[in-house]
């Protein structure tokens, strides 16, 4: 790649062979479309299944790939009637309400499962690269949001989708452009696939452990006896700004096994009442306490602040970190905090009465040779993490650059 503050007369002859189009211009041959998922009683509740062909939802469309884990499915019978709306290899597909600005590119895993009613496939002519014009999708999120019909949920619709702006360069550059970002896609997403079979591997030998090999004789205990259940801190709204060197991690950041950022608050200064606790680690374990309460995931990015409702988990001992984790992941410990959580309007958790319960507490000795065949699992969860943060940067910086031309790719 070759790039410059100066652009120079080559590729200013360059740029100016992009052509400006929308997406409708894009849909020139019988085979391409813009078509709106099955709607009415074409597919009816009862006819999802446990296993068989996925139907994507808008919850299964991430940004440029597909989320796996809350899949529905049909069975091959009913799929065959609903053969239109089958995906290929290449297609777009968009969330039709709620979250318009993401979107996902079908590959060979996804080929042959079923569009959603809530969904928007994009077939485009083989004239242009769909996975480039996918990636440039990335670049026009402000477009969609903007142009998306309802203030409380955001809808799009194909005549909205068909006015959408493209810039195209030649198409060998299309495809070079997309190689590029597909290369960091396809790590990105190796890290995630690596993630979830770690959890997996942890979850497995915590009940090989603690619940397979339980011994009776061990003594209960309070909760708050391994772990402390350490308050986020109530930060004044009024201090809130657009940008700044410290980002706040209020409930909605937490998920179950993920800290989502992309609507957190920015503080200028520390406030000087602010406990110590409250100025995020990496690797810190946090737990939502409000709402959907018991989600819990670990600190993966810096200069983060603890705010109200949300606890950071913090061992007695430090050797019970991934014992820490692993615990509160467990679906039956999320169930238990669930059953105690309190409150008319949503849910609430009391730190202090979930440090109350009682539970098995294994010994020292035991949580310590756990500890060394769990430590290496957490420690690459958290590198493999980081990793992602820095391919996601990586990307984010050379995609507008790419798109626009003022980073070219070699051919």
């Amino acid at each position: 790649m070759t790039g410059g503050q100066e652009t120079s007369e080559t590729d200013q002859s360059y740029m100016r062979s992009y052509l400006e189009r929308t997406l409708g211009d894009l849909l020139q041959e019988g085979t391409a479309d813009l078509q709106t998922g099955p709607f009415g009683t074409m597919l009816k509740a009862a006819e999802y299944t446990h296993t068989g062909v996925p139907v994507i939802a808008v919850q299964d469309i991430g940004h440029n790939r597909f989320h796996r884990e809350k899949l529905n499915y049909i069975s091959h019978e009913t799929a065959q009637r609903l053969n239109r709306y089958r995906v290929v290899v290449g297609d777009i597909v968009f969330g039709r309400k709620g979250a318009v600005d993401r979107r996902a590119i079908v590959s060979a895993h996804e080929a042959g499962w079923i569009q959603g009613s809530d969904c928007i496939r994009l077939r485009l002519s083989s004239e242009v690269n769909s996975s480039f014009v996918a990636h440039q999708l990335g670049t026009l999120k402000e477009w969609l949001i903007q142009h998306a019909h309802g203030a409380t949920m955001p809808s799009l619709n194909q005549d909205i989708l068909a006015l959408l702006p493209i810039l195209l360069p030649p198409l060998p550059e299309q495809k070079a452009i997309a190689a590029v970002l597909s290369s960091l896609d396809d790590k990105i997403d190796l890290l995630h696939r690596q993630n979830k079979t770690l959890e997996a591997m942890a979850e497995t030998l915590f009940r090989q452990w603690f619940v397979e090999e339980a011994d009776d004789s061990w003594e209960e205990g309070k909760l708050s006896s391994l772990f402390e259940l350490q308050s986020g801190f109530a930060f004044k709204s009024d201090s809130f700004v657009d940008s700044g060197p410290f980002r706040l991690i209020t409930i909605k950041a937490v998920k179950d096994a993920a800290l989502d950022l992309n609507n957190a608050s920015y503080i200028e200064e520390l406030p000087a009442r602010m406990p110590e606790h409250c100025r995020l680690k990496l690797g810190d374990i946090l737990l939502s306490l409000t709402g959907n309460v018991g989600r819990c995931c670990f600190v993966d990015k810096e200069q983060l602040l603890l705010n109200q409702r949300v606890a950071k988990i913090h061992p007695r001992h430090p050797a019970d970190r991934a014992f820490a984790y692993i615990f509160f992941r467990l679906e039956s410990t999320k169930q238990i905090l669930i059953d105690l959580a309190k409150g008319t309007a949503q849910a609430n958790l009391s730190p202090i009465e979930t440090g109350d319960l009682n539970i098995p507490i294994p010994p020292e000795n035991i949580r310590k040779r756990f500890s060394e065949s769990a430590t290496p699992i957490w420690n690459r969860l958290l590198l493999n993490k980081l990793q992602i943060n820095t391919l996601e940067k990586l990307r984010d910086t050379l995609l507008p650059k790419l798109m626009s031309g003022e980073v070219r790719v070699a051919l």
